[in-house]
């Protein structure tokens, strides 16, 4: 009955606490502009599309945008995983920076090869460097299989970032 009382008294600090963090992710400049305190970026909030990032070039702040039809054919990679870590590496050789990649990956059976589920996650290009045009980046994320009999399949649906203006390959 202590084990209980204690593991119930945990979970419930954890809850609190993971609603404390979410409460006070975003710092709020105005009505329109906020800060988000866990990964210190900057989003604007626009009439049509809603809350949207700012990527930070050179100290100075560019919008988030999604990449071109004909940049974005410029993205290729090649995918694994590693246990429950899905590790994606992608090649850009468009002339945008990736800021932001989103990734699908569905497991489907290797029985019949039907979809078992589709898993999603975003990967960020972190530095200065990650993503840049003609460069190589490496996005992991976890995501969790069903089991031993399956395989995967992946693309890309959306990348965001901007054009690029600073020296290409570094």
């Amino acid at each position: 009955m202590k084990n209980i009382k204690s593991i119930l008294v945990a979970l419930f600090a954890v809850m609190i606490f993971s609603w404390l963090l979410m409460v006070t992710r975003f710092e709020y400049v105005g009505d329109e502009t906020r800060f988000n305190r866990l990964s210190g970026g900057i989003s604007v909030l626009l009439e049509e599309e809603g809350w949207t990032s700012l990527a930070r070039e050179n100290d100075k702040f560019t919008w988030l945008k999604d990449f071109p039809e004909g940049e974005e054919s410029n993205v290729t990679g090649t995918a694994r995983f590693t246990g429950t870590t899905f590790k994606a590496t992608i090649e850009n050789n468009s002339d945008w920076k990736i800021d932001e990649i989103d990734f699908e990956v569905r497991i489907y059976s290797s029985a019949d090869s039907t979809v078992l589920t589709r898993r999603y996650f975003t990967g960020k290009s972190l530095s200065e460097l990650e993503g840049t045009p003609f460069t190589i980046t490496k996005y992991i994320g976890n995501l969790p299989r069903i089991g031993d009999e399956q395989y995967f399949g992946w693309h890309i649906p959306k990348i965001r970032g901007h054009l690029y203006s600073g020296k290409h390959g570094e």
